[in-house]
C-alpha cells in the first residue's frame, strides 16, 4: 500500500507562486449540508435494509483469545489458513469489529485501456473466520482507482478510494467512498458535491463522527464533517490573523475534532518567511481554539502528523528524515505534552486501529518482518515474535499488516496464506 498522509506545505508553496488567495481572518458561518453531486453511474448512498447474513466460516486450526489490554510487547503466531479472497492484490484492515480483506483488480490491460475497477471485500470478526466474499459498486470507477483506507465512525465505516500512480498536478484527492454499518454488506456513498469541484486530501474517523479536509473549488483549505458518513457539512476555518493557513491532518475523537498545520507567513516563490505550526480543536466543527505546540520546530517542510491510539492523541513532527521524531500527547486535544524523541517511521509504515499501533518493516531480504508495537506515549518496542511466525520473501507474494481487537493479521497478497499473532 502506498501512504495516503501527504505533507500540504509543499503544496502551499508551489500554490504561493500562483498567487493563490490567502486564508481570510474572518471566520464563516458554518453552511448547510453539502449537497451530493453524484459520481456517473454511482447510485445515491443508501444503507442496507434487509438483515445481513451470518459469515460462512473458513475452518481454522483455533480460535485465539482476546489479547490483553495496554502496550504488546509480544506476539504469538498461529497459522489461520487461506483467505476467500484472491489471487488478486489483497490488503487488510483492522477495526473495533474485527478485520477486513480487500481484493481489488485496478489498473490498464497490454494495449493501455483502463480496466473496470472490481473490489471485493470479506469480514472476519477473529481473523481467523471468513465471511463469503461480497462484490462492492464500482460502477463508473477505471484505471488506477483503489481503496487506500478503511475509517471508523460511531455508526460505521467509510471505505475511502484514491487514484494512485500519478503524482502530477500534487496530492491525490478521494475519488469513491462506501460506507458499511459492519464490514460486511457496503454502499455506495454519492460523492458530494464540493468533494467533485474541489479536492479532498484525508478522512478520518472516531468518536465525534468523521471529518476530512482538503481545498475548496476556489483552491482554498476546506473542512467537512459527517456523523455517519452521509450528510456533509462545510465547516468554518480556524480565525489566523495574519499570514496564510495550511492544514495538513485531522482527527476525530470523543471529545470533538482537532485540526492540525501551520501559518505561512508572507513570502516570496522561494517559501514562506516563517512558519508556525499548531492545532485547533472544536467539538463540533463550529468554531476553533487554537493551540501552540511546545518546542514545535518552525523549519518549512517539517509538518505535523496526528492519530488516535485509545483516548490519547499522539502528535509527530519530522524535522529530519535521517533522525527520530519529535512527540507530543495530549487527552483532551487542546493541551500537548512532550514525550521527547519518538520513530520517524510513525509517518509512514504505522498501521492502527485506534487502539493499538504498530510499526512494520521489511527485513532487507528474506525473513520475518520486524514489528515495533507503540504506546500512548509514542515509546517504542521490538516485539518478539514465536510460533508460525510469517516469513518475507523476496520472490513474493508480499505480506499484508493489519492491527485489530485479536491481535496483529498478516495476509499474503495473493490470499493463499494468513497468520494471526496474538499479543502479550
Amino acid at each position: 500500500m502506498r501512504p495516503i498522509v501527504v505533507p500540504m506545505l509543499a503544496a502551499i508553496l508551489v500554490a504561493a507562486c500562483s498567487a493563490a488567495p490567502a486564508a481570510s481572518s474572518q471566520v464563516p458561518s458554518p453552511s448547510g449540508p453539502v449537497t451530493a453531486s453524484p459520481t456517473p453511474g454511482a447510485p445515491t448512498s443508501a444503507p442496507p435494509s434487509a438483515p445481513l447474513p451470518t459469515p460462512d466460516p473458513t475452518p481454522v486450526s483455533s480460535t485465539p483469545a482476546n489479547p490483553p489490554s495496554g502496550a504488546w510487547t509480544a506476539l504469538d503466531w498461529r497459522d489461520v489458513g487461506k483467505l476467500p479472497l484472491g489471487p488478486r492484490e489483497i490488503t487488510a484492515y483492522g477495526w473495533s469489529g474485527g478485520y477486513i480483506a480487500v481484493e481489488q483488480t485496478t489498473g490498464y490491460d497490454n494495449d493501455g485501456n483502463e480496466l473496470p475497477v472490481t473490489i471485493r471485500t470479506s469480514l472476519s470478526a477473529d481473523g481467523s473466520r471468513w465471511s463469503t466474499p461480497n462484490a462492492i459498486d464500482t460502477s463508473g470507477l477505471k484505471g488506477n482507482v483503489e481503496i487506500e483506507s478503511i475509517v471508523e465512525g460511531p455508526s460505521g465505516l467509510i471505505a475511502v478510494a484514491y487514484p494512485y500512480g500519478d503524482t502530477c498536478g500534487g496530492p491525490p484527492s478521494v475519488v469513491a467512498l462506501w460506507g458499511s454499518s459492519d464490514g460486511r454488506a457496503w454502499y455506495r456513498i454519492a460523492m458530494p458535491r464540493a468533494f467533485v469541484e474541489g479536492q479532498v486530501r484525508t478522512i478520518r474517523g472516531g468518536g465525534a463522527g468523521f471529518i476530512a479536509t482538503g481545498t475548496r473549488a476556489d483552491g482554498s483549505e476546506g473542512i467537512w464533517t459527517s456523523r455517519s458518513g452521509d450528510g456533509w457539512r462545510s465547516r468554518p476555518l480556524p480565525t489566523v490573523t495574519s499570514g496564510t493557513l495550511a492544514i495538513d491532518d485531522a482527527i476525530s475523537f470523543d471529545q470533538g475534532f482537532v485540526v492540525i498545520g501551520s501559518v505561512l507567513g508572507e513570502g516570496e516563490c522561494g517559501g514562506p518567511a516563517h512558519v508556525r505550526y499548531a492545532t485547533w480543536f472544536s467539538a463540533d466543527g463550529t468554531s476553533w481554539t487554537r493551540s501552540e505546540v511546545p518546542d514545535a520546530s518552525k523549519t518549512p517542510g517539517a509538518p505535523l502528523a496526528v492519530r488516535r491510539i485509545g483516548d490519547t492523541l499522539l502528535l509527530t513532527q519530522t524535522v529530519d528524515y535521517e533522525k527520530p521524531a519529535h512527540g507530543w500527547t495530549s487527552v483532551d486535544g487542546r493541551t500537548w505534552t512532550s514525550t521527547g524523541d519518538v520513530s520517524k517511521d510513525l509517518y509512514w509504515a504505522a498501521v492502527s486501529d485506534g487502539e493499538h499501533v504498530v510499526i512494520s518493516r521489511e527485513p532487507g531480504g528474506s525473513g520475518p518482518l520486524i514489528l515495533v508495537g507503540v504506546d500512548a506515549t509514542g515509546r517504542s518496542t521490538d516485539l518478539a515474535q514465536s510460533g508460525d511466525v510469517p516469513q518475507a520473501t523476496d520472490e513474493g507474494p508480499s505480506l499484508r499488516i493489519a492491527v485489530g481487537p485479536d491481535g496483529v493479521l498478516a495476509v499474503r497478497s495473493d490470499g493463499g496464506a494468513s497468520y494471526l499473532g496474538v499479543p502479550s
